[in-house]
């Protein structure tokens, strides 16, 4: 399992006051850097920016 290179997407707006992100470690379990993307919406951001998700998933496959 830990030879599966990780994608982190995180929605980075509307943000409630107190809440952060999990932290990403710069390294993943298989050697390789991490990769973290961000998007400017909040937590669905399937349903308001499907359009730019549906390209960062494109991107990965």
């Amino acid at each position: 399992m830990n030879a599966i290179p990780r994608t982190h997407i995180h929605n980075v707006g509307a943000m409630p006051a107190g809440i952060t992100h999990r932290p990403v470690p710069p390294i993943q379990p298989n050697g390789t850097a991490a990769q973290v993307w961000e998007l400017p919406t909040g937590h669905d951001s399937m349903i308001t920016m499907l359009a730019e998700l549906s390209e960062l998933l494109l991107k990965l496959a």
